[in-house]
């Protein structure tokens, strides 16, 4: 009998243990329940705001800069050619490719001595014409005197046979005596044409005489200005680059390549731009901008920079390309710069004012940015794109210092909000502070107890001795 009432004793605590147990379980699960609606409320209390990248506008004025591929070239070039036929009879040693030559250095002399005969040749005959020109003035003067008697005579027999003719008529003379005046009369008129005939020839003579002259004169000249051909001279300070075969002895034809003579000085580079980027070096009227341009010319791990700037521009020649070919001067003196180097130009552009440096990310194809006002709910602002530079790019029309999305993702547009930049910097510098304070609290608390604890062994230090 009592076997049996602890059974059923048992067993009741046990049904009732189970119980509390149930109940327990039962509270767990209603507690987790509503704290998965509150949490649920919240959500709904407080949205999902997505977090972008931004930045601030900075209005300011840019010079941008043209990039393009040129090449270096020497400002003055020249062909080096023999003007006369002639045998090579002197080289100058630094007269080879690769030679440095100054201006006005002797490069090559040709045998003179066939000129110099022509020469002497042509400076006898022009002594020979003048002479023969001073002998026919000369005899001018005396064929014009005989002239001048001859006329006077032959008025004095005409007035003569008018009077034998009047005599003849009045029969006073004989028709012997008018015919041997009239005679005398002819003779005197023969002798006054033949006078003008010896005249005219004179006078031609002469200007066939000052032909020979002229003639001459030109001759003479021009073997003169060959004889001063046969010496070649460095017309500017340069280097060979390219040379014919020539040796002493070797003849040479008239305007015949002897070298090319490269100025290795002065140089300027070439550069083709589009039309876009040359309507960008020209002003309203037109004209040329004298822009600063910068070259560099990489020779491995090193890099040449030279100054320049910007004075001609000719159209391409080529027919499948399109810009235009430009020239610029070379002002930095360098001796590592040579012709035919690949350099990288940078021209530099007018300033403009003004002006937003913004990464490309920020824009859209409608040229659209996203501004983040006090609200953060994005606006879409149109603004004017002026051009782009590598990864960057140049607009107008946008306030100084206002807020804009840099990455511009898709599911970002105009009448989204997001968590506004500078409110969550405030929050986290707030909670930074807070943070703060609470490790300053514990720090102080635990230099307190450790105070106390040293206190403490203090004490029972003392207590024991």
């Amino acid at each position: 009998m009592r076997f049996l009432k602890k059974a059923v004793f048992g067993f009741i605590l046990t049904l009732i243990s189970f119980g509390l147990v149930g109940i327990g379980v039962h509270y767990m699960f209603k507690a987790q329940q509503d704290r998965q609606e509150q949490q649920s409320k919240k959500r709904k209390k407080r949205p999902f705001l997505p977090t972008v990248a931004y930045d601030t506008v900075s209005l300011q004025n840019i010079s941008p800069k043209i990039k393009a591929y040129g090449r270096i070239n020497p400002k003055n070039k020249v062909n080096i050619r023999g003007k006369i036929k002639g045998d090579i009879n002197y080289i100058s040693e630094n007269f080879k490719k690769g030679g440095l030559v100054e201006k006005n250095d002797l490069l090559l002399r040709l045998d003179s001595r066939d000129i110099d005969t022509k020469i002497a040749d042509a400076k006898i005959a022009l002594k020979e014409s003048n002479h023969q020109l001073s002998d026919l003035k000369s005899k001018l003067v005396l064929i014009e005197s005989e002239y001048a008697l001859a006329k006077k005579q032959f008025g004095l027999y005409e007035k003569k046979y008018q009077r034998e003719i009047s005599l003849k008529k009045k029969g006073v003379s004989t028709q012997l005596k008018l015919d041997e005046v009239n005679l005398q009369y002819v003779n005197a008129q023969q002798s006054l044409i033949k006078l003008e005939q010896d005249i005219n020839n004179n006078k031609m003579s002469q200007k066939l005489a000052l032909l020979k002259i002229k003639r001459a004169k030109i001759n003479l000249d021009k073997f003169l200005d060959d004889k001063k051909y046969t010496n070649i001279y460095a017309p500017f300070s340069g280097v060979v680059t390219d040379i014919s075969d020539i040796i002493v002895g070797k003849t040479i034809n008239d305007n015949e390549d002897i070298a090319v003579l490269s100025d290795n000085k002065n140089y300027e580079v070439s550069f083709i731009l589009s039309q876009k980027q040359f309507s960008r070096i020209i002003n309203q009227n037109d004209q040329i901008i004298p822009l600063p341009v910068t070259v560099n010319v990489y020779l491995g791990n090193r890099t040449i920079t030279a100054q320049g700037r910007i004075d001609r521009v000719i159209p391409q020649s080529d027919n499948n390309s399109t810009g235009k070919q430009v020239f610029a001067s070379i002002f930095t003196k360098n001796q590592l710069l040579q012709g035919n180097d690949f350099a990288i130009v940078f021209v530099q552009e007018p300033e403009l004012q003004n002006i937003a440096l913004l990464p490309s990310t920020a824009l859209n194809q409608n040229q659209e940015i996203l501004l983040i006002p006090n609200n953060a709910i994005l606006q879409s602002k149109k603004v004017n794109v002026i051009r782009f530079i590598d990864n960057k790019v140049l607009v107008s029309g946008v306030s100084d210092k206002a807020l804009y999305v840099t990455q511009r993702l898709p599911q970002l547009g105009d009448g989204i909000k997001v968590k506004h930049p500078l409110k969550s910097v405030k929050d986290k510098d707030r909670f930074k502070k807070t943070d703060r304070k609470r490790k300053d609290g514990k720090r102080k608390k635990d230099k307190k107890n450790k105070k106390r604890q040293n206190r403490q062994k203090q004490t029972e230090q003392q207590n024991e001795s």
